[in-house]
């Protein structure tokens, strides 16, 4: 087989392309448009559309760079952009990063839900939050602020961080698993105290010598 471009030949197709790319820096084509049958490259060969048949391609992809359409926010009228293959712009960026993480407004405005009012754990005041997140007991306090004072009111400033993670906003569950941590450590610091008063000659030796008090609770 000879080399389009050249003229050299080659003994096999795969050496022909070979040699086009390395020498010529243009690879062959290797797939047909089943739009227009003009045969071009991909270097997976997998496509079955060129550049300009393609139906996602170009002005046609709803992701193109220039495809974004211009539409106003419901929540506070500014004009943003957004790409029209995503969902349909509601609201501007603004609006959705400023959104109540714990009323979930912005939802419940789109899909017509009654909150329902709740009582802050920490502070006491009434609050409304979605129904959905009542099911399980979650939701408990008004803002993080009442969340991070009854976290530390109960466990602690130290543990605030760690805690805020696995809480679920008051799940009373932990607390018991901390309870029991605190006990296995108080028992293991008992007994190192007694294999130490063994270990130094003073455990049974003289009567004017006693065990200490550890057991006191």
């Amino acid at each position: 087989m000879e080399c389009p471009t050249c003229g050299k030949s080659l003994t096999t197709e795969r050496g022909v392309k070979q040699h086009h790319t390395k020498v010529h820096d243009d690879p062959l084509p290797n797939r047909e448009c089943a739009g227009c049958g003009t045969e071009f490259y991909d270097p997976k060969a997998r496509l079955t559309y060129c550049d300009d048949c393609n139906p996602n391609a170009g002005e046609h992809n709803g992701n193109w760079k220039d495809a974004k359409e211009k539409t106003e926010c419901e929540r506070c009228g500014d004009e943003f952009e957004y790409y029209p293959s995503d969902k349909k712009g509601v609201y501007c960026p603004t609006c959705v990063e400023e959104a109540d993480e714990f009323l979930g407004t912005h939802y419940a405005e789109v899909h017509d839900i009654e909150p329902v009012s709740r009582e802050c754990k920490q502070c006491g005041e009434q609050f409304e939050v979605l129904p959905c997140f009542t099911r399980d007991g979650d939701r408990k306090f008004c803002d993080h602020d009442c969340l991070s004072s009854w976290l530390s009111d109960e466990w602690g400033a130290g543990l605030r961080c760690t805690m805020a993670t696995g809480a679920r906003f008051g799940d009373e569950r932990l607390s018991g698993t901390i309870t029991n941590v605190a006990s296995v450590v108080k028992t293991v610091t008992r007994w190192a105290v007694i294999l130490t008063f063994i270990t130094s000659g003073q455990f049974g030796i003289s009567t004017t010598h006693r065990m200490p008090t550890l057991w006191t609770t």
